[in-house]
């Protein structure tokens, strides 16, 4: 069951969030966890949206419990510098969840990448003197 549930998470989430990576072989892990990056998103403001949305996921690094810090298993795997999301199912763990979260996944994913730009442009513009 778990395995049926993470599978179709890992796949979702290769397939419908732009520049999601993710991580871990396909069979040679742990059933319940999902582990995924986007690397241009800010975790934490990213994990307080999914909260808000009702979902309970964990970010970066698990050793230090740090939601901004990169993982330094991921860096032993090769991927340095990446803050990572790691999803987990259980018992309570319905395939309707798992459908909810692929569906919030992009949009929010879409939406967090668009209020990140319009900042950045704010802000470069505040710099040069420009208003």
């Amino acid at each position: 069951r778990d395995w049926a549930l993470t599978d179709t998470i890992r796949a979702g989430i290769a397939e419908r969030v732009e520049g999601a990576r993710v991580h871990g072989h396909a069979t040679q892990r742990v059933p319940h966890l999902v582990c995924f990056s986007v690397p241009d998103l800010d975790a934490e403001i990213m994990s307080m949206a999914l909260d808000d949305r009702g979902f309970r996921i964990a970010a970066g690094s698990n050793c230090s419990g740090a939601a901004g810090e990169a993982s330094s298993v991921l860096e032993h795997m090769g991927v340095a510098s990446t803050t990572s999301f790691r999803i987990g199912v259980g018992p309570d763990t319905t395939e309707d969840d798992a459908e909810r979260l692929l569906a919030t996944l992009p949009s929010l994913v879409s939406d967090l990448r668009e209020m990140r730009a319009a900042g950045d442009a704010a802000m470069a513009r505040f710099r040069s003197g420009q208003r």
